[in-house]
Order: C-alpha cells, then structure tokens, then sequence
C-alpha cells in the first residue's frame, strides 16, 4: 500500500501593482494519489499480479487579491456590474504596454480510479502475460487559463490616427493606444460567462503477450491488444456535439423575400447550426465510439554468431483521446461591438467605455436556442464521426560486440502516424469552413470594388448585438456557405499525418577501470501534415516538424575515479582515509545537435533564402517584393527599410492562397552545443547505513541558447535573431541521500 502526496505552490505577479497584477495568489498544483498493489505466487510457473489506485489533482488560481471588486469605482456602470459573472478587477489591453488587469480565478480538479491486473504464465518454451486495466475519469472544470469575467477591453491607435481608413505606419499618421483608452474607445473586448462543468469517460484494455523461445538462435514477441476510450459525457449535457450541415436554420423563414436575399446564395436554403449532446434526440455522447482499435505487436530477435544479434519489431498503438464537445451556449462570450456599418461607419465607434454593453451581457442559455447559438458570431464544433488515432511504429537493427569490449547498435527506426486529429486551435489546425472558396476568392481579385461593395442585409435587424444586424453589410459576406456566422471553426477532424524516419547508431565501450562511455548519433527527418495551409484547401500541408532535429549526437559516460578500498590507487587505504578518498564517481552527458527548422514568414517564396556569413543580425535573405512591385529589406541599423534587388520572398496579394509551407527546409533555429555534469562521493558508514552527496550542474559552460529570427516582414527586426535566451542558465544543485 504506497499513498504519494505532492504539492507545488507558484508565486507570481507582474506587469503592474496594486489593481493591475495578475497574481495567482498562488497558483496551486496539488496531487494525491493512493495505491494497493497485490502479488500472489500461484504456483512454481503462474503469477498473478492486481493493483487498484486512486488520484487526485487539483490546479487553481484563486486571485483573491483581485476578486471580489466593484468596477462602478472605476467609472463603469452599475448595471454593468451587475451582470458580470466574477466580481473582479477588468483587464485593460493597451497597444505598446504591459496589461493591466487579472484573468479569472480558476480551479480545475481531476479523480482517476483505476484497476489494472495481469497473470503470469510459462509454459516450456514461452512466456505468457495476459492481462488488462480499467480506468475511470472524472474531470471538473472552473474557470479557464485566459478568461475574462470582468470584461476584457483592447486599445490601439484605430480612432486617433489621422486616417482610421488606412493601416500604416503610425509614425505617419499618428495614434496611439493610450489616447484610445482615454477617450474610452475600446478596439475589441469580452467578457467570458463559463460553465463549471463535470466530465466523466472510461477507459478499457485487455492483452495478451507471448515471448516465444522458438530455438536458442530465435526469440519472437507476438501481443495483441484493444483499447477503448469511451466519448465523454457530461452530467449536465452541457456539452456540443457537431454541426447540422444538413438541417434548415430557423432564420430561413424569416429572411424569406427580404432586401438583399438576392446576393446570398445560401440564404435560398440556409442550414447550419450548433448540436448538443442528449438534445432532440443526439447521444449524450460528444462523439461516436470508436470500437474497432486492435493493436498487434511482433518482434523478433535472432543470433547471427556469438558476438552479433539481429532485432526486428512492429507495433500498432492508439493516441489518447480525452477530448471533449465544447460548451458553446452553456459559456457563452459577449463581444465588445467597437463599430456597425461599412463606410465611414466602420471607423466611428459604436460604443465607450461609460457603457460598453448596451444591449446587456449575455447569460448562458445552454441549448435554448438550438440552431441560432452563436448566431451572427463565431461557432466552434468538433466532428463527432471522427476515429482515435494511431500510430504505426516499426524497427530492425543489428547489435555487434567489437574487439576492445567495444558494442556497436546499428538500427532503422520510424513511424507513421495517421488520422491525427486536428484539434490544434492556436497552429490553424482547426480551421474555418465558412470561407469564400478559391474559385470565389479570384473572382473577387478580379473585381474587388464590386465585392466589398454595401448591399441590403437579409440579417437586418435579426441578429441584435452582433457585426451583421446593420441594414447593409459588404456582398462578399453574403457569399459565405454560413452567412449567419461570422467563423465556423471546425476541429477534430481525421486529416493529420506525421512521418519519422531515422537510422540511430550508438557506440558503447563497457565498464573497464571503473569508465563507461556512450556516443550515439541519430540521422533522422520529421514531417507532419498537421495543419492547412488554407481553409480551403482539401488536405494539411506537409513540412517539416517544429521538433525535428536532422542531427544529433550524444556522448555520454561514467568515471568510478580509481582512489581508495580495492582501487588502483590507496587500495589499502583504511576505513578512515577510504571514507574521504573512495567512493568518487563522475558523470558527463555532451549533446550536439542541429537546430529546429524555422517558422516560415506568411510569404510566397521566390528564391533561396540563405546567405553566406549569415550571423544574429541577419540569419537569412531578408529582401521582399512588395505588391507594387519595389523590393525592400531592413536597415543595417534596424531603424527603417532600403531597397533591395534580391527578393527571396513576395508579399501575397489580398485574397491569394498560401502555397508556402509552415516551416522551413533549408533554414534552421540556432543551435548550441549542451554540456551537463555531475560529482557523486558514496559512503559506506556500516553494512547497514550508507549516504551518497552529489554535486550536478546543467549547462556547465552557461551558454546561451537564442531563440529564432523575427519572422514579421512588416518589422525592421525581420531576421534578426533577438539575443533573449531560451534556455536555463547554469544550474547546480546538492543532493544528499541516506540509505539504511
């Protein structure tokens, strides 16, 4: 029986003091976790083994010195402040400063019970194990990392430049973000009303694995397992499940025959909306379950002569699901409205600070509204048909023991992940399929006056508080598949590939005087195909992994230093001298490896990017043709542009395709060799009672590691490496250890 209790308290705060820090106050990270363990001896050839636990972990961020607070002292209105749903300090967001405010107290707790057990079996020449495990999660959720129950508000430099219609430089026009504040004109804003919700889902696998002896020279690993992964429930059914791609949206009848139904071609048969789980008939589920996930496993290891083995495997696995629906309508954000209208009335603010939200705060409705959730704003959903998925990893190699104690690992090593989910909301994994299609984008290429022309909206009126309720709306909005959406973010869809191949070599020189050492290189290439280039486009773009390392080479090794009691030096020594001389033990470990590949600018390219002598100031070709044609890079002195006539790179043109993939294949992140090291001195004070003092240190030569170039080509740093650094500094840390 084993309990295990840790907890870990994070103290920080910072930008400003008083009303304006985000201090957690702290944040808490507690776990507690118990476990009864169980093994039986049936007999001299079967063992049988059962183990239950039980977990919890607890993350909060309780920000109590931001909450409670009344916002009427800083100027808001009470009925505002009413209806806000966390009674604390809004967050203010200011173009060139630091934000002022909190986000919202959170606490997130998790329970895992779980039983697993397996039974031991040799029968003449194999080795049978057969067992399985179940596990049940619970999940309950408070709050959000980034969330804003006191309303968040944006500021720039839009509605105090000299010209608010046009997006330049603001040395030129003039603006700036604090003279938006002070006139009370937000740019953007939120507030964020969340659900607290309790997830549960449970999980199921059995296997079965035989180690076969077929001959002394051969050895085969043959297993199977199943894995299921219930879909989550929610016990509320606060949860969405897919979008109704094929069910008429109930504002259909109500746009019938009005102006403007003439420009919008989904509006003759609207469809679409939200889907919520165990409403009007939908499984409690968020998504379907994916029964069929068999997973086979077969190795094999085969002697070729005394000193030489050959070693094969392949194996399939499953990815761990534990996704959920989301909770759209039971969270439910209420948008800062900054202005109505096209024309002039795009750059006049609708709304201040003295009354940020008019027509008042939305509250959760949960699934009340059905199809018209999120109406006239954006909609997130996941697919609910999509399958778990999996990974197929397979090896072969060869082990060789040299002349001089020396062993030698030659092996291919890869992967292919398939059907990966494309969940990823911040890397344009998600995307938005309520888009012009490309066929729609070159047609308004090749008029775009006639596009972003003002028409009648069918909406008017329909949709209050939101972007298209006005009595116009630009004709290229009437275009979309969903036109009463703005965004319709879908997720979880089958699309994603990843591709790992490498050939792994290690060289190792056992145990002779006391020294081991290691060096082992990896030549391998990572692509994934884990986001779309456009929303558009049918399948992700390939490229190269942002982990992927071509090269790497580690040299590693342990010294037992030869001093003291049966040592080449004071080998005699007695109990004293051999407690201060004995016992001595140096670790090394060296890592060399080559640099991630670098974030490609939203540029088409159109020449090779590198560069001789390219250094931290200038890490690539940093030349850019602009849409008129010019070309112009930064200054020497990052200060303002010059031109150029060596373009590697093209700014699109508005409403053109990305064809340029994410990363890079030929220009990588700077890299620096890692050194780490540690002094161990054991003693043995009786045959009962021993201690080890240790001594390590992290990246002994303190070498700084700088981040990747600026990839912004509308910055006068675009391909300067900023000398931030991102890793730790040297780090040494003592450790004593007692053994008795």
């Amino acid at each position: 029986v084993r309990y295990v209790r840790n907890k870990r308290n994070q103290f920080s705060g910072a930008d400003y003091p008083g009303l304006g820090l985000d201090a957690q106050d702290p944040l808490v990270r507690a776990n507690n976790a118990v476990a009864v363990d169980w093994v039986s001896t049936l007999s001299s050839r079967a063992i049988l083994n059962v183990r239950a636990t039980y977990t919890r972990f607890v993350q909060a961020a309780f920000r109590t010195r931001s909450t409670p607070f009344d916002a009427t002292a800083l100027g808001f209105p009470e009925d505002f402040v009413d209806a806000l749903p966390v009674s604390i300090v809004p967050r203010f967001e200011v173009a060139g400063l630091n934000a002022f405010g909190p986000r919202n107290p959170s606490q997130n707790t998790t329970n895992v019970i779980a039983l697993q057990g397996s039974l031991s079996l040799i029968r003449g020449n194999h080795s049978v194990k057969v067992g399985g495990e179940v596990r049940d999660y619970r999940i309950n959720a408070r709050g959000a990392s980034f969330s804003w129950g006191g309303g968040q508000f944006a500021f720039n430099q839009n509605f105090t430049q000299l010209d608010p219609s046009q997006n330049a430089n603001t040395a030129t026009l003039g603006g700036i973000g604090v003279a938006s504040l002070l006139l009370g004109y937000p740019a953007s804003g939120t507030v964020d009303n969340l659900s607290r919700p309790g997830f549960r889902w449970k999980y199921y696998a059995p296997y079965i694995q035989d180690d076969w002896k077929v001959s002394r020279r051969l050895t085969l690993n043959l297993g199977l397992r199943y894995d299921y992964e219930s879909p989550p429930t929610e016990r509320f059914n606060q949860q969405n499940r897919g979008f109704a791609f094929d069910q008429t949206s109930p504002l259909a009848a109500q746009i019938a025959g009005r102006p403007g139904i003439n420009e919008c071609p989904a509006c003759a048969n609207l469809r679409g909306g939200l889907l919520f789980a165990g409403v009007d008939g939908q499984p409690e589920e968020a998504f379907d379950a994916d029964r069929n996930n068999f997973q086979p496993r077969v190795g094999l290891a085969y002697q070729i002569n005394e000193k030489t083995v050959a070693r094969a495997g392949y194996g399939l696995y499953y990815f761990p699901q534990a996704e959920f629906g989301g909770t759209t309508g039971f969270t439910i954000s209420t948008p800062f409205v900054s202005t109505t209208g096209g024309g002039a009335q795009a750059f006049i603010p609708a709304n201040t600070l003295s009354d940020p939200f008019p027509n008042g705060i939305s509250q959760p409705i949960g699934s009340s509204r059905g199809l018209l959730t999120q109406a006239g704003g954006d909609v997130t959903f996941g697919l609910p048909e999509h399958e778990i998925p999996k990974i197929h990893q397979f090896a072969a190699g060869i082990q060789r023991e040299l002349p001089g104690d020396f062993k030698l690992d030659v092996a291919y090593v890869g992967s292919r992940s398939v059907d990966v989910l494309t969940n990823d909301f911040n890397a344009g994994a998600a995307r938005n399929i309520n888009v012009l299609s490309a066929e729609q984008l070159a047609a308004v290429r090749a008029d775009p006056v006639f596009y972003s022309q003002q028409v009648a909206n069918p909406f008017a009126g329909l949709l209050p508080g939101t972007s298209i309720n006005g009595a116009t709306v630009q004709r290229r909005r009437l275009l979309l598949p969903f036109p009463q959406f703005n965004q319709v973010i879908q997720a979880f869809e089958n699309a994603g590939r990843v591709w790992y191949d490498s050939l792994q070599t290690s060289v190792e020189r056992r145990m002779t005087s006391g020294l081991t050492v290691i060096a082992s290189y990896t030549f391998s290439k990572t692509d994934m195909a884990l986001s779309f280039l456009n929303p558009q486009d049918a399948e992700t773009g390939r490229t190269r992994a942002d982990f992927d390392r071509e090269h790497v080479l580690v040299v590693s090794g342990v010294y037992q230093l030869p001093f003291g009691k049966g040592r080449r030096f004071f080998t005699d020594a007695g109990r004293g001298l051999n407690l201060l001389l004995g016992g001595w033990e140096y670790n090394w470990i060296a890592r060399f490896q080559s640099g991630i590949p670098m974030a490609n600018p939203d540029l088409d390219i159109i020449g090779d990017p590198r560069i001789d002598n390219k250094s931290h100031d200038q890490w690539f070709n940093t030349c850019v043709r602009q849409t008129n044609g010019t070309s112009r890079m930064p200054n020497a002195t990052r200060t303002g542009f010059v031109a150029c006539s060596n373009p590697a790179w093209a700014v699109r043109a508005p409403d053109t395709l990305r064809t340029t993939p994410l990363r890079s294949d030929v220009l990588r992140e700077p890299t620096v060799p890692q050194f780490d090291m540690s002094l161990n001195k054991s003693f043995i004070f009786t045959e009962r009672w021993r201690g080890q003092f240790r001594v390590e240190a992290f990246n002994v030569t303190n070498t700084p590691l700088f981040p990747g170039p600026d990839t912004n080509p509308n910055n006068t740093t675009f391909g300067f490496v900023n000398r931030s650094t991102r890793n730790f500094p040297r780090q040494i840390q003592l450790g004593f250890k007692l053994y008795f």
